[in-house]
């Protein structure tokens, strides 16, 4: 028999019933077909997120996302008010209405457009002494509204935090200046080691703040820093020490004892002693009342070794160290020092007056400290004090004359002006020291005079200056100088002449009286013979810096893609420039600093000629000690660039660190020396030195992978304004500015090694040369830093205003000429430079962590919401299956009264049934049993609920093992990031960013900036693991009843009814009873098939809310990449403020040396600005090196995959030979590592899709159900977007200027995951091509416009096979590419047409978003007010259809892109 139909086979049964007569048939009345009962609304009745009021608990609305409240039986209203039912106050209800007039006292209400924030509010609070509380303080546009700004306050996750987080508090009403005071909570606990970081989140209507407040902690511990000195300017030089105290661990003034402890080492700029033996040095500190602070005093003997700049034994010289410290204002790392300090070296050399008394001269440095705590002190029972022996400084010896001991003095003689010298007494060096002032004065000029008679270099050099372009042996000037650089034939070395020369000079000047008639020729003479002695060796260095330059620049003997030989290879030359450039430079350096030359520059000169005399050759000694400094910074930014083992590196950095304490002390000497003689401007070139070189070794003291990894997972997609380009075209196009900038780059470094022979220069082509180069100099520091507001390139060369500033901190910003203030920061109000795109970059970075943070917040409260309503689904199912069982229970009860019913068929029927339904009740006690695990996850092995891994989310913590360290940096960074500019009239926040740059180029220590990226590598490892858990975690299963073992079929049905037509002999009450059970059966069928379906649906909600964990897990590693890119944007712009001081260094060089051509002609470092042309050629280089790198990054994008061999090879190629041939590898990957880019279109529905508005909800204070459309209406109407969203509009329009200016805005934010719809779980490379917009609903005729935002935190999953294992061997967190990665872009906006009721031709399609990755976050915006949008009947809007049109692609073979 078939199956039965319904009402028509219910129709056909009463008529055959009918048929029968009067038979009681005819009064039956069977009920028609099963049915799956119409949804029932769900109270959500969240504590958490929410979406509307309706969706919270009774006693709460929804404020910003969360379900809040203003008012609860702990928390009463003001008098005349009373709590609502929703948790507001309201006022007393008006008698004349029976109660229904109840409103809230202050209703959420339509701010005035125009109010707004105009401070970037400060996000860091240092907490002083005993203080509790810290004030955000807002400054307005116009007056709060009188009942005050709305506002709530979140910070951790315990129950009192999450009543907290939930209160809705108001500020004082009325004034342009808001306060809100908020507690410091585990800032101020009493114990100082269980201090940290309190953060906060403050949500106002006005826009939300991250702040951080940072703890007043004791000073005990060990730090590290920079001392600022007065003698260098801004530039900080590194310092580390620790505190010590007694007992351990407390304050200052809560110490019996404190001694500060100093570390002992040739690499440490404060050693108090040079023992090796000794480790470290500690001396009691003591409070002064004076200077109100506590001092501590290290004096000791110090022995200079001989091989550096300054040498003399410890019983000569005593350096004498005092620090001044106190308690500062807690930072990054917490605790911080401040403080003051002097660094005295007694004992260097002596000097005379004019008036000619001989006195020790002191070499003094002073300067501020700063300092930052890393980590804790030693036990005071584990320090000793132990005593170190003191110099006795005494007056130098005269100079010696130990050169001279091969030197014939007779027949020496020399005539000048007029004046007859000789060595007419003097046959010996002995006879010489042993001779009078004036004889030793006529000898030693007459020697030296002799000595330069001959043909000497600087001779030598002149004729080629003059014009000829070969010497007496046919010798280029190129080949001379490569013969000057080997020595060969002693070619460019100083003979014994020339150096007896310059010890005989030196000693007869300092026998001298100072009102000699002599002293000038003796300088003159001094002069001539060191300028001998050392000219050859700068030259020599010069030519073979050249020859290794070029040689790095067209050596072309192996393959640039083979990176161990290339990297063998550029170690070895660099190996080869340090013995034979930088070596030199330090042992010319410190040939000048001998005793000889002391003796002469310190002394005072009487008369003209012998005081200029003197100023040449400071002038002279302070190059050659910039050329030591450039040359080791030199070194030092290659040795950043190549080395990449740890240990290398480290070894490095400490040999730098040993040759930095020499400058340090050279640059001491010289400072004196230069006040002394009047030339004290010249010291401007050691502080611009010193800041060169501490940037630089700065890099090399970090991991080298910070390199490699710098532009790591970039989204590429075409910004050209060429409407012939696209992302189609974007590859190739890379690929042609590659090519060709390596074109360019080849035709300058060919140009350079064509000029690179010997020309004739006359002064005036010398002079044009000089100008060329300077123009070149200043070209190139616009390109870098840009222009003040007004100038032209043309104005730096007339007017002193138009500078270019290469501070950090003013490098790149819009400035006004005249004062130097910011002009403006928004996104296009930066310089154009690359200071300025660099600064963009690091407010972009800056701003990302926030936004990264919103994403996170918001699809937490997404997920929590989700979980509420899941939370409430689960009850009502659990309550439906509870009528169910009632339901089986009645039909038991009927057939269980069946004594009337005669028919043996139907009661077998009746039994199977009853032993079904006896089962079925079994089954039904068994789901809601193991329904009740619900919301179980399995994570490596452990059962942890959804519902605390979402609110652990909710709560921000990281793993216990880094709440110390890793939440002290993190916090303040976020907080930091958070108070930087956010638009183009942010100009106190603009500043901001500018001081805090200056403080990271100045403050920066080398041991805390490794030790952060340490950390930060750490914590986005714990966030890595936490998105793999999650996405390994299995759920929970559910069991059902849906047995058809046990089920009650249609087909008992029909043949239970059939039987009861077919028997004629059957009463009235078999009738009756029959058709109760039939009716009792076919009402529990009706609820089996509701069961069914609520149970598909709960299980696909679950099945959400458990991807969205696994999002929320992916954002938060998000975050933690945010932070990462930050501190590179800084350091990236902090590098080219580098390269800006030292392009401005050499260009007021090269601008003081024009002024003076005549008397520099022939000087070494004229010849050394000749190499301006091969800077410019590295220069441009570089620029190919990054074109290149350009390409291959979005090589990278398009295969989702790095490639590292190709990043190596580009970081250490050194020509553009090497170039091409990566040019040519990247060629190859391009044509072989990819393949077939498929099309698809999913329309999704913004409402019960990405939403998730499909069930009807009941709002448990009014009672009143809402339907999905409803709900989406209610949604969008709130016009709430949870990230603070930089994306323009317009184009004179922000999101977040729209929204506070109209607020008339639609919106809803939602995210697209790798696994959502379609087939994107099993493709990879899901990028979006378009995307159309369908509005559903009665809404009118209209062409309404919807904006659609793209938030710019993504994901793509990866087509290559094994691209986890691939990317493993590079280390743990090297790179953020894997089998899901996730990127960060600029965001953007879309404003396309939509269709009513069905989408658009697909023509007009918006592609404004194509070529970016599909899984992201997005925000659909309607202005009501825009173009034909006031047209349409908004409150008819049932759902917002899209439509995504995106091309993917399929796993790639394996061994494709090898």
């Amino acid at each position: 028999m078939g199956r039965f139909n319904g009402l028509a086979t219910l129709a056909l049964l009463v008529g055959l019933a009918a048929g029968c007569g009067d038979d009681p048939v005819s009064k039956i009345d069977l009920p028609g077909e099963p049915e799956a009962q119409e949804q029932a609304p769900v109270e959500i009745a969240s504590t958490d997120g929410c979406a509307i009021d309706a969706d919270c608990a009774e006693g709460r609305f929804c404020f910003l996302g969360q379900c809040a409240y203003e008012c609860d039986a702990t928390q009463p209203c003001a008098d005349g008010l009373s709590c609502g039912p929703r948790g507001q106050c309201v006022s007393a209800p008006n008698p004349g209405d029976g109660g229904a007039g109840e409103t809230p006292a202050k209703e959420p209400r339509e701010l005035p457009s125009t109010l707004r924030v105009l401070n970037s509010p400060d996000t860091v609070y240092h907490l002083g002494k005993e203080q509790e509380s810290i004030t955000l303080t807002l400054e307005l546009s116009e007056p709060a509204p009188e009942q005050g700004v709305r506002y709530r306050v979140a910070r951790g996750y315990t129950a009192e935090d999450d009543a907290t987080r939930a209160q809705i508090q108001y500020s004082t009403g009325g004034a342009r200046t808001v306060e809100i005071t908020l507690d410091a909570g585990s800032a101020a606990l009493a114990d100082p080691e269980d201090r940290k970081i309190e953060q906060v989140r403050v949500y106002t209507e006005l826009g939300d703040y991250r702040l951080a407040i940072v703890p007043h902690y004791a000073v005990s511990g060990s730090y590290v820093g920079t001392a600022t000195f007065e003698t260098f300017g801004s530039t900080g030089l590194p310092i580390e020490f620790q505190v010590v105290t007694k007992p351990d661990g407390v304050n200052l003034d809560e110490a019996e004892k404190a001694w500060l402890v100093l570390p002992v080492g040739e690499q440490f700029l404060f050693s108090p002693v040079a023992d090796p033996e000794v480790e470290y040095v500690a001396r009691e500190l003591v409070y002064d009342d004076f200077v109100e602070q506590w001092v501590a005093k290290f004096e000791f003997g110090f022995a200079l070794d001989a091989e550096g700049i300054v040498s003399a034994p410890a019983t000569q010289v005593r350096r004498a160290l005092r620090f001044q410290v106190e308690p500062g204002q807690p930072g990054p790392q917490g605790r911080t020092l401040i403080g003051e300090f002097s660094d005295t070296w007694t004992g260097l050399y002596d000097g005379r007056s004019a008036s000619g008394v001989r006195q020790i001269k002191d070499v003094q440095f002073s300067g501020q400290l700063a300092m930052s705590r890393f980590t804790a002190a030693p036990s005071y029972q584990d320090i000793s004090v132990d005593a170190y022996p003191n110099a006795g400084p005494g007056l130098q010896d005269a100079p010696p004359v130990d050169q001279c001991d091969a030197v014939v003095f007779t027949g020496a003689e020399a005539t000048i002006d007029s004046g007859v010298y000789d060595c007419a007494s003097i046959a010996s060096a002995a006879d010489f020291e042993s001779a009078d002032a004036d004889a030793q004065a006529a000898c030693a000029i007459a020697v030296s005079h002799e000595a330069l008679s001959g043909a000497t270099t600087g001779e030598k050099i002149r004729d080629y200056l003059d014009g000829n372009a070969t010497n007496e042996f046919g010798q280029s000037f190129g080949e001379f100088m490569e013969d000057c650089a080997a020595g060969t034939d002693g070619t460019c070395r100083p003979g014994p002449q020339v150096l007896c020369a310059r010890q005989l000079t030196a000693h007869a000047y300092r026998s001298q009286d100072a009102h000699a008639d002599v002293a000038h020729q003796l300088v003159d003479q001094y002069g001539a013979v060191t300028r001998e002695a050392f000219l050859g060796q700068e030259l020599g260095a010069f030519g073979t810096d050249s020859r290794l330059r070029l040689e790095w620049l067209k050596s072309t003997d192996y393959p640039a893609v083979v990176v161990s030989e290339v990297k063998a290879l550029n170690e070895q030359l660099l190996d080869d420039w340090k013995q034979k450039v930088l070596d030199v430079h330090l042992s010319v350096l410190k040939g000048q600093f001998d005793p000889s030359g002391l003796a002469v520059l310190s002394q005072e000169p009487e008369g003209a000629q012998a005081s200029d005399s003197r100023k040449q050759l400071l002038t002279y000694m302070t190059q050659s000690w910039r050329g030591s400094m450039n040359a080791l910074t030199l070194a030092t930014t290659r040795w950043n660039g190549l080395l990449q083992v740890e240990a290398d590196r480290a070894e490095k950095a400490q040999m730098v660190s040993s040759r930095l304490v020499d400058l340090y002390l050279a640059a001491g000497i010289l400072r004196n020396l230069n006040l002394a003689a009047g030339t004290g401007y010249l010291s401007a070139q050691l502080a611009d030195g010193f800041a060169d070189l501490q940037r630089e070794l700065g890099k090399l003291s970090l991991p080298f992978d910070e390199l490699i990894y710098a532009r790591d997972a970039e989204v590429v997609v075409n910004t050209s304004v060429d409407p012939q380009s696209g992302n189609d075209t974007l590859l190739a196009e890379r690929e042609d500015d590659a090519v060709a900038e390596i074109e360019r780059a080849h035709g300058s470094v060919t140009s350079v090694i064509e000029r690179a022979q010997a020309e004739a220069l006359s002064e005036t082509e010398l002079r044009n040369r000089m100008n060329n180069e300077v123009n070149d100099l200043r070209d190139s520091l616009v390109e870098l830093c840009g222009l003040p507001v007004g100038c032209t390139t043309n104005d730096i060369r007339t007017d002193p205003t138009c500078r270019v500033r290469v501070d950090a901190g003013k490098c790149g910003f819009l400035l006004d000429k005249e004062t130097d203030q910011i002009t403006g920061f928004g996104s296009g109000d930066q310089s154009v430079s690359e200071g300025g795109r660099a600064l963009l970059d690091v407010a972009n970075a800056a701003q990302n962590i926030g936004i990264a943070q919103a994403d996170l917040d918001a699809l937490v409260q997404r997920a929590a919401l989700e979980k509420q309503e899941l939370d409430v689904f689960a009850v009502a199912i659990n309550d439906w299956n509870t009528m169910r069982l009632s339901g089986v229970e009645r039909l038991e009860t009927n057939i269980a009264k069946r004594q009337a019913i005669r028919d043996e068929a139907v009661n077998q029927i009746l039994d199977d049934v009853s032993e079904r339904a006896q089962i079925r009740a079994a089954a039904i006690e068994s789901t809601r049993e193991t329904f009740a695990d619900w919301d179980k996850i399995r994570r490596e092995g452990v059962e942890v609920e959804m519902g605390y891994l979402i609110s652990a989310n909710a709560a921000q913590e990281t793993a216990d093992t880094m709440r110390n360290s890793a939440e002290t940096i993190h916090d303040f960074t976020d907080a930091f990031a958070d108070g930087l500019p956010k638009g183009s009239d942010d100009f106190m926040s603009a500043g901001r960013l500018s001081t805090k740059l200056v403080g990271a180029a100045t403050t920066a220590g080398l041991r805390t900036g490794a030790m952060g990226f340490d950390i930060a590598a750490t914590v986005l490892e714990t966030a890595r693991e936490a998105y793999q858990l999650d996405g390994d975690a299995t759920m929970a299963k559910l069991q059902d009843d849906n047995d058809l073992s046990s089920a009650i079929t249609e087909q008992e049905l029909d043949d239970l009814k059939d039987h009861m037509i077919a028997t004629e002999t059957q009463s009235q009450a078999e009738i009756d009873q029959l058709q109760e059970i039939i009716e009792a059966a076919q009402a529990y069928q009706s609820a089996q098939l509701s069961f069914a379906r609520d149970m598909d649906d709960f299980r696909q909600r679950r099945l959400d809310l458990r991807q969205k964990l696994t999002g929320i897990a992916g954002l938060d590693l998000r975050v933690q990449q945010a932070r990462l890119q930050y501190e590179q944007a800084v350091a990236v712009y902090l590098g080219i403020a580098q390269r800006a001081r030292l392009q401005d260094a050499k260009l007021q060089d090269l601008l003081r040396q024009r002024e003076r051509v005549n008397e520099l002609v022939g000087s070494p470092a004229v010849i050394f600005g000749r190499a301006n042309r091969l800077d410019q050629a590295e220069v441009r280089l570089d620029r190919a090196k990054d074109k290149l790198m350009d390409w291959l990054v979005a090589l990278e994008y398009y295969a989702v995959r790095p490639f590292m061999n190709q990043r190596l090879s580009i970081l250490l190629a050194r020509n553009t030979y090497q170039l091409e041939k990566i040019a040519e590898d990247l060629k190859r990957l391009q044509r072989s590592c990819g393949g077939p880019t498929n099309q698809v279109s999913s329309d999704l529905s913004l409402r019960d899709g990405l939403l998730g508005l499909s069930l009807p909800s009941l709002d448990p204070v009014t009672g009143e159900s809402m339907s999905p459309s409803e709900r989406l209406r209610a949604v969008l109407g709130r016009g709430y977007v949870p990230v603070d969203k930089r994306v323009r509009y317009s184009t004179d329009d922000s999101i977040g200027s729209l929204m506070s200016r109209d607020p008339d805005i639609l919106s809803a934010t939602f995210f697209i995951d790798l696994s959502d719809f379609a087939n994107l779980e099993l493709t990879c490379n899901a990028k979006i091509r378009s995307v159309d917009v369908e509005l559903v609903g009665d809404l009118g005729e209209a062409r309404p416009t919807v904006s659609i935002l793209y938030d710019g935190t993504s994901a793509l999953r990866s087509c290559q096979p094994g691209i986890d294992d691939y990317v493993a061997q590079f280390g743990a967190n090297a790179t953020n590419y894997g089998k899901i990665t996730h990127l960060r872009t600029v965001g953007r906006s879309m404003s396309p047409v939509a269709g009513i009721n069905e989408f658009g031709d697909p023509s007009t399609s918006s592609q404004t978003l194509g070529g970016l990755p599909l899984a992201s976050q997005y925000t659909i915006l309607i202005n009501k007010r825009a173009g034909e949008n006031s047209k349409v009947d908004w409150s008819k809007l049932e759902d917002v259809r899209l439509r995504l049109s995106y091309d993917y692609q399929d796993i790639f073979p394996v061994g494709q892109c090898e």
